[in-house]
């Protein structure tokens, strides 16, 4: 350390001289003894010098806790230095000088505003004065940079300019045209950035080769004009932490925290990564440490971070980072196919790509991918001559790809340049964390070829080179599978089972499927390799991903019915966990964090949504030929898709709906029938049939505005039956805010009929009616012979002489006029219980129908009780009574008291006018 000292704002003139001089003194005597001479008898020192030395000496003492020597008095006065801040009087000096100094320490383009930071130093001066609060950089850093941008920290500058210079390069290398058109999509990154004002992690999600990079590369960019960007790119992590990969970088060891601080201050405070879900295991330490960092750090408060993904490999990124998610609220952009705008910009520039762009549905569904479209147009431009190529699915694409080598080779060069992609594929399988050393292939005769045609990039010059793409890869690598033929679970084996190659055995078994070869022998295979069970899941799922599996589904039907259906049930369960992703809507909101992302999966979507029309096509076509113990499993998979597009009108949720509705319907008439019908034996092989039963209703409910007839048949047989269940009015009540805006008048219906029970005058009558049937079964059958009495005829004789009188009702019948019957669902009363408070948001018209039918009902109930109720306790009396509204009369058991019953607490007296 050069100085040490003390700053100061008052400080008397002459005290300050004392103490410049004493270290003045220090500095001029190069050896202790000659310093001490100047104190002794003679020498050249004052008397304030001498008394300021013995008060310095003293604290030094005191501090040390002991004696201090000659040195190390000398030592400390020599480097001792005294700085006074002229900043609180008037007509002060050295404001203007630090407003100066701090305009040095702004970008340019934030210099103006270094009176604003002059201003911002003092409050926070202040605020901190009577706490004794301590600044240092970090901290000082966090709060200026919410008024303007920062240079930087000049400690720390070469690591933020080697930052930006990473990110540059990383963005470059992420190819964003489709033959020199660049497809800006300005929508996608206005949605980013309007996420990203509510969240602290977006992740943008999409099928292979649909902009996801892309999106990234154009955000880095834009962040870069603005200054340093942190960008972090799955194939290109080195090393096990972030120490290690910053080293490897050529970057400090300068504390992650207060580097990410001066990015955030210097430049823009978010954390990009490219591809996450591709991040090897040995690198995911790397993304861990930063990402932890980010959320942890309290002067990261205003950090976000966007990471890239496939939509089908959220669950393996959950495996390892998702303690750490479940601390940021999320949000999902999907990135998707281009619309027809979009199509149709590129389809000008490139004419002889609008047929397969305004193609069908499945010929768009692949062409309409940025990435795949640019393989196109690069065949065409090769070879504008040749046959028209119209690919059905990703398979005709990589076929189509690998038929010219790559790109547009023919003949020999097509075979000499396959050869060398297998070879490629096959290193860089073994090592997906490293790049593909040159050394290492068998040739080297066409990697200049390859690069020049975009397939692979320079990791280092003459040295390594890796895929331009991961979709470059898993052709490649496909073609490794498909070269080993019935072996090609032995290749897996040889690379470590890398579940990053998942996708490439599912491109195979749609391959091996669609030419109805060897895909029921591979399975077999599959079952039996001894790997782990995360292939034959590829291997069984694959086929679904292809839109060709429309073609031949009998053939999935083969494989999966035998042995009981066991295959299928596995295809069911492996769906649900492999291609669902967490309900954005959900992961959104606000719901606390540990409730948050639990529900976000119980509630999740279809991850890839053709790929899940076609499981639930093919079920919907079988579901007479499927055991029933498999329908709760069918039911979750109906309900994934219900999760996502309950409130859509599809084809698929009609037939869902459609189907669930008649299951429903015939469950029912089975439980209302007490003969057994050829369909009721079925039902008992289903599991938990009771929860079975609530999820189909849930399903037709959720549905009540897409799907409002079967609502309406549902509701109507439920309010028809003899008897609801407190159960059953429990579960439907539970969507009243669903069934307010949909069909209020049933659900009032639905209401009234449970909590409006049988009148005491109905009861009488109908108990008088019963006996006197009951009287003339007991005659009738008395009029017989003995010998020809039947059982029947006994039991008639016996209940013909019943003591049972009529009408009879005590106390507990008065605590059950309407909505006390039903303590369960309405006690305590709250104008917040159900349905009262979806209707009165919805539909208050019916909601006060509703009420008017309750209070009408429970008075009605009262004033018969009082004829037939020994605990009577009086006779009604009319009263008269002011409510806000105006006079009315209102019924009382004595004068003056009126009838308070509970309807709706306080609202009991309003309401009784309504139904009066």
């Amino acid at each position: 350390m050069d100085r040490h000292g003390a700053a100061v704002g008052t400080i008397t003139s002459a005290k300050e001289r004392a103490l410049r001089t004493l270290c003045d003194l220090a500095r001029e005597s190069l050896t202790p003894a000659h310093f001490d001479a100047r104190f002794a008898e003679g020498g050249n020192a004052g008397p304030a010098e001498k008394a300021v030395r013995a008060d310095m000496v003293a604290l030094l003492n005191d501090t040390k806790g002991s004696l201090c020597t000659s040195e190390e008095v000398h030592r400390f006065l020599a480097h001792f230095v005294l700085i006074r801040f002229d900043f609180l009087r008037e007509g002060a000096a050295d404001p203007p000088e630090a407003i100066n100094r701090i305009r040095d320490c702004l970008i340019p383009g934030d210099a103006a505003k270094a009176p604003l930071i002059w201003s911002r130093m003092v409050q926070l001066a202040r605020a901190s004065a009577g706490k004794a609060g301590q600044f240092d950089r970090p901290r000082l850093v966090r709060s200026i940079a919410q008024v303007a941008r920062l240079r930087g920290a000049t400690s720390l500058q070469d690591d933020l300019d080697n930052v930006s210079a990473l990110a540059k390069s990383y963005a470059e290398l992420i190819q964003d045209d489709v033959g020199g058109t660049k497809l800006e999509r300005p929508t996608l990154l206005a949605e980013l950035d309007s996420k990203l004002n509510t969240a602290r992690l977006v992740q943008v999600r999409g099928l292979p080769g649909s902009g996801k990079s892309v999106l990234m590369r154009r955000a880095v960019q834009r962040s870069l004009k603005d200054g340093p960007t942190l960008f972090l790119k799955a194939e290109q992590l080195e090393g096990t932490s972030w120490i290690s990969y910053a080293a490897s970088q050529g970057m400090s060891s300068a504390s992650l925290e207060h580097l990410l601080v001066e990015i955030g201050a210097a430049g823009t405070p978010i954390l990009f990564i490219d591809a996450i879900d591709r991040v090897e295991k040995e690198h995911q330490p790397v993304v861990l440490d930063v990402i932890r960092t980010v959320v942890q750090s309290p002067l990261l408060g205003n950090w976000r971070i966007v990471v890239s993904l496939r939509d089908t490999e959220i669950e393996i990124l959950r495996n390892w980072l998702g303690d750490v998610l479940a601390l940021a609220k999320v949000e999902t952009l999907g990135v998707d196919a281009l619309n027809d705008d979009e199509a149709e910009l590129l389809a000008n520039a490139k004419p002889h790509l609008r047929s397969l762009l305004f193609g069908t549905r499945q010929v768009k569904a692949i062409v309409r991918r940025p990435f795949f479209a640019k393989v196109l147009n690069q065949s065409f431009i090769a070879d504008p001559r040749g046959p028209s190529f119209t690919p059905q699915s990703e398979i005709d694409l990589i076929e189509n790809w690998w038929k010219r080598g790559g790109y547009n080779a023919s003949g020999q060069s097509a075979v000499e340049r396959q050869r060398a992609i297998l070879d490629l594929a096959t290193v860089r399988a073994r090592q997906l964390s490293q790049p593909i050393r040159l050394s290492q292939l068998k040739s080297v005769a066409h990697i200049d070829d390859l690069r020049t045609d975009g397939i692979l990039q320079d990791a280092r010059a003459g040295h390594s080179v890796r895929f331009a793409h991961d979709i470059f890869f898993e052709r490649a690598f496909f073609h490794v599978l498909a070269d080993q033929a019935s072996q090609w679970l032995d290749e897996i084996r040889a690379c470590g089972e890398p579940p990053a190659v998942a996708r490439v055995v599912e491109l195979l078994s749609q391959w091996e499927y669609t030419e109805d070869q060897n895909w029921g022998a591979y399975l077999a295979q599959a079952e039996t390799s001894g790997l782990r069970s995360q292939w034959m899941r590829a291997w069984l799922v694959g086929p679904l991903g292809s839109a060709k599996f429309e073609v031949a589904p009998e053939r999935f039907a083969t494989a999966v019915y035998a042995n009981d259906f066991r295959l299928l049930e596995k295809v069911l369960v492996w769906f649900q966990s492999e291609k669902t992703i967490p309900n954005p809507t959900i992961l959104a909101g606000n719901l606390p964090q540990e409730q948050r992302q639990r529900f976000a999966d119980l509630l999740g979507w279809p991850s890839d949504f053709a790929a899940w029309r076609r499981l639930i096509t093919f079920i919907l076509a079988r579901l007479d030929e499927i055991p029933s113990r498999l329908y709760p499993e069918i039911v979750a998979v109906f309900e994934i898709w219900q999760n996502a597009l309950w409130d859509y009108p599809n084809p698929i949720s009609k037939a869902i709906i459609s189907r669930c509705a008649e299951w429903l319907r015939e469950i029912d008439c089975v439980s209302s029938d007490d003969v057994p019908t050829p369909t009721s034996s079925r039902w008992h092989q289903v599991p938990d049939f009771g929860d079975f039963r609530r999820r189909l209703s849930a399903l037709i409910l959720t549905s009540s505005r897409t799907e409002p007839e079967l609502t309406t048949e549902y509701l109507e047989r439920v309010i028809r039956a003899d008897r609801m269940r407190s159960r059953q009015f429990e579960e439907l009540v539970g969507f009243s805010g669903y069934l307010a805006r949909s069909h209020p008048q049933l659900l009032v219906e639905l209401t009234l009929a449970h909590l409006t029970k049988e009148l005491p005058d109905d009861q009488v009558a109908r108990e008088r009616k019963e006996l006197q049937k009951a009287s003339e079964r007991s005659l009738a059958a008395l009029g017989k012979p003995e010998s020809e009495r039947t059982r029947i005829d006994e039991l008639g004789i016996a209940s013909g002489f019943s003591i049972r009188s009529i009408g009879e009702f005590s106390y507990h019948d008065w605590e059950r006029l309407s909505i006390d019957e039903d303590t369960q669902n309405f006690w305590p009363p709250s104008p917040l219980r159900e349905p009262f408070h979806a209707l009165f948001q919805s539909a208050p018209a019916d909601a006060l129908r509703l009420l008017r039918g309750l209070c009408n009902h429970a008075m009605t109930a009262w004033r018969q009780l009082h004829r037939h109720s020994r605990d009577r306790g009086g006779t009604p009396h009319t009263a008269r009574t002011h409510l806000p509204m105006g006079h009315t009369k209102v019924l009382g058991r004595y004068p003056g008291i009126p009838l308070v019953s509970r309807p709706l607490g306080t609202e009991a007296h309003r309401l009784r006018v309504l139904g009066a």
